[in-house]
């Protein structure tokens, strides 16, 4: 079942990319991949081509809006966007364990008074991660808790390796 999974994408890859919005989309890919640095965002990168041109109907304008977001998301802003996407559990989950993988952009930063410049500094960071997001749309806050929305869940659908 697997083989023939395989030879379908493979045969549908072939199609999309004789066609100019194929070719379009794995330049774009290619492009981005050369100016990424880390092996989790050219893993990503990879992800969003496999999963654009490896469909029989090519959705040439939702790919490239997908591509169009991630080119401009940090590495952090991703890291934030798939932390939203977990399901939340008390106690050790999902969330605990990706925020262990990732404490240098995850873990809270006080800003209390005792806080130092440099506290401040990377507590302004994150704070501009998670605008980034909500401005974006793919991420929606009602001051207390914040939620993925739909475009937030379809980014995530096309970076998931």
């Amino acid at each position: 079942l697997k083989v023939s999974q395989i030879d379908e994408k493979l045969e549908h890859f072939k199609l999309n990319l004789n066609s100019e919005e194929g070719i379009d989309l794995l330049e774009e890919g290619m492009l981005q991949a050369s100016r990424s640095i880390s092996r989790e965002r050219k893993e990503r990168l990879a992800s969003i081509l496999e999963k654009s041109l490896g469909k029989q109907d090519l959705k040439y304008e939702e790919s490239r809006k997908i591509l169009n977001i991630f080119r401009e998301l940090t590495d952090p802003e991703i890291i934030w966007l798939i932390y939203y996407s977990l399901e939340p559990r008390l106690g050790k989950g999902p969330h605990s364990d990706w925020v262990l993988q990732h404490p240098d952009v995850l873990y809270p930063i006080s800003r209390d008074n005792t806080a130092s410049d440099e506290q401040l500094e990377k507590a302004a960071l994150q704070d501009s991660y998670k605008d980034t997001l909500l401005r974006f749309g793919l991420v929606k806050s009602n001051g207390r808790t914040t939620h993925m929305t739909t475009l937030g869940e379809m980014v995530i659908g096309y970076i998931e390796v």
